[in-house]
């Protein structure tokens, strides 16, 4: 694996999950409702503007209208990033970075709601890690022609964070989701007692890997099998709820963007793992972890002469 790969492979790997969380809120929702129909947090000061009670404001069309505008633009700032990494050679560095980190802050939202929807389970905030910094890790490695290596010790942290929120659900620390539990039903045919015990398992490995990340040389390791897991679990969600008939097209619709936005969850850890090997490959007079190096942003079709 190249550091030109690479980087075609981070950008392609963001612009396909902001794709998938785009494609959610075009046709479908996010949980924010959870946060802007919160009294505790807004209660008061829509008192202050208004008469109107705080269950007929949140039962009102207009609560609903700002909601869907929000997540339609939402939709649409992910949509327009997801493009403009595809298509980085045609635009200046700034607006790429402007867009990213535009992206990433409502990646981060969207993990704050999800966290309040959920009951305050943090667990629920710290699997989004690995989503949230994608896009941000995309334009560094972009920009830095993969030349400085603090983004791998970032890489880790996300990765890290992401696989503890799952094996704290999985363990049962938080409840275990009822769709950990179904899908694990229908993929291998088992019970629920069955399939709790083996998501137990499972949540163990989760935490043993998110732990060696940090240790040289066990982190290759950790990081094949954050791949390996991350890429099951994120084709489970497809694969338990499609239906090989006329509902096929509408169940593909319904659950694919399920698998694009966890790309994160097994492409990070893969391209992590590709660029200690490009380090072990070129040696340590290579360069690689030089931070002084700076590309200046090359299109994502460009070849550089530094390039392996």
């Amino acid at each position: 694996m190249s550091l030109r790969l690479i980087r075609t492979l981070f950008l392609l790997s963001a612009a396909l999950a902001l794709a998938g969380r785009s494609y959610q809120h075009v046709f479908f929702e996010g949980p924010y409702r959870a946060f802007f129909l919160d009294e505790t947090l807004f209660g008061y000061w829509q008192g202050l503007f208004s008469d109107q009670l705080w269950l007929d404001f949140t039962n009102s069309h207009l609560a609903d209208q700002r909601i869907r505008i929000y997540t339609r633009v939402m939709g649409f700032i992910w949509l327009a990033t997801a493009i403009v990494f595809l298509f980085f050679n045609r635009l200046s560095a700034k607006i790429s970075w402007s867009l990213a980190i535009i992206s990433s802050f409502g990646l981060m939202f969207y993990g704050a709601c999800s966290y309040l929807n959920m009951g305050y389970q943090s667990a629920q905030w710290i699997e989004h890690s690995a989503q949230i910094l994608m896009p941000l890790l995309a334009v560094w490695v972009q920009q830095t022609n993969g030349r400085d290596a603090f983004w791998l010790l970032t890489a880790k942290v996300a990765i890290a964070l992401t696989f503890t929120g799952h094996g704290l659900y999985a363990m049962g620390y938080f409840p275990v989701p009822g769709n950990f539990v179904y899908m694990t039903n229908t993929i291998l045919g088992t019970s629920d007692e069955v399939s709790k015990d083996f998501l137990y398992v499972a949540g163990i490995f989760d935490l043993l890997a998110a732990a060696l990340l940090f240790v040289p040389k066990a982190d290759r390791l950790a990081f094949l099998y954050c791949a390996f897991w991350g890429f099951v679990t994120a084709l489970a969600r497809p694969v338990t709820y499609l239906v090989p008939n006329h509902l096929f097209w509408l169940t593909i619709h319904q659950t694919i963007f399920e698998f694009l936005v966890r790309l994160p969850h097994f492409m990070l850890p893969l391209l992590a793992w590709g660029y200690l090997r490009v380090l072990a490959e070129r040696g340590p007079r290579s360069g690689v972890m030089g931070r002084k190096n700076w590309s200046g942003g090359q299109g994502l079709w460009t070849r550089s002469t530094s390039d392996l």
